[in-house]
């Protein structure tokens, strides 16, 4: 109903000139509820920023504050990073599940001016003149081109407190990274999931320093699969994309949502649109789907892989009220067919 109120109104979405040859997938702000209503609340806000497709098996997000608590984004640091994390974090409550880290040398400040941060990819640009691009693929996955050289990059093989363990290795030639979580954790959860990645480079084969951490060089490109299953799925999962596929894909699904606004004001109209499609944008981020490639998911229940689609990071607490019912009324086929079946 909320939602749905703002689409009595008098100017048409296709009548508001949206910016520089925008989209919808441009309005958003993916930093929007990162941050606390007050100093030291940890009751307001909550939110990371999450870079993923619709729906998406896994998120990405990047890690500024302790890598062993749950609130490992902090908005007031955002002007740094210190790694890329693979994610399935739906609340700070909850804690994260079958995350990974890809752990840069050094916290690496960002300049804005020059960043994208979108749902659908971001852009970083550092001040040191060195950056990456990050795109999220289908099933989860993601692809990162490094803009620069970086001389050690590396994955934390240190079991930190209320985290699950992992650890990686090289194929015989270092052609490629696998990598999976262990499921020794204090956190129940973590005993039903384990994560598999495995990671190819453009370049071919890895260079790696004696420490074992990695050597990137400049337009290099990193192709990560995921998954729940095994390894052998998670190289089935592999998968390329662009940045305009992955805008296409974002605002297919936000351009279900055609709304009006009051005001013949068009910056106050960029400004509604841009919070409307923010709020929109994290509504779709979940249910989170499990199916992957082989149209198999794991299930934690019985600890075997079936048949079909599974869902998780949505407590039907909040979401069977709001955002399933918002769900039915927009994406009927995607809620029949994925998440009531």
């Amino acid at each position: 109903v909320i939602f749905l109120s703002f689409a009595i109104s008098a100017i048409a979405l296709d009548k508001i000139k949206l910016h520089d040859g925008k989209s919808l997938v441009d309005l958003i702000d993916i930093f929007y509820g990162t941050g606390m209503l007050k100093p030291g609340s940890v009751s307001n806000g909550n939110l990371y920023p999450v870079i993923t497709l619709p729906f998406g098996n896994h998120h990405w997000t990047f890690t500024n504050g302790a890598g062993g608590s749950p609130w490992f984004f902090d908005k007031n640091q955002k002007d740094r990073i210190h790694s890329i994390r693979l994610t399935h974090q739906p609340s700070p409550w909850i804690g994260d599940w079958g995350y990974f880290d890809i752990r840069l040398n050094n916290f690496y400040k960002i300049d804005y001016k020059k960043s994208v941060f979108k749902p659908s990819y971001a852009i970083i640009e550092f001040e040191d003149d060195s950056g990456f691009t990050l795109l999220p693929t289908k099933y989860g996955g993601c692809n990162i081109h490094f803009h620069s050289n970086f001389k050690a990059i590396d994955f934390p093989k240190k079991k930190l407190p209320n985290s699950p363990g992992f650890d990686w290795w090289f194929n015989d030639d270092k052609s490629i990274i696998y990598a999976t979580s262990d499921k020794d954790s204090s956190y129940e959860r973590h005993n039903t999931y384990q994560i598999y990645i495995v990671i190819k480079s453009s370049k071919g084969i890895f260079s790696s320093n004696d420490d074992d951490s990695l050597q990137v060089i400049k337009d290099e490109t990193w192709f990560i699969g995921v998954s729940l299953i095994n390894h052998k799925i998670a190289i089935q999962n592999l998968d390329s994309t662009t940045k305009v596929q992955n805008d296409e894909i974002w605002n297919s699904v936000l351009n279900k949502l055609k709304i009006t606004l009051w005001k013949n004001d068009n910056v106050l109209a960029q400004k509604q649109l841009s919070k409307f499609y923010t709020i929109y944008y994290r509504t779709l981020l979940y249910p989170r789907m499990l199916k992957e490639s082989n149209e198999m998911h794991f299930s934690p229940y019985i600890q075997e892989v079936v048949k079909g689609q599974a869902i998780t990071d949505s407590g039907t607490w909040d979401a069977y009220r709001n955002v399933y019912s918002l769900l039915y009324l927009i994406h009927p086929t995607t809620f029949y067919k994925e998440i009531l079946n």
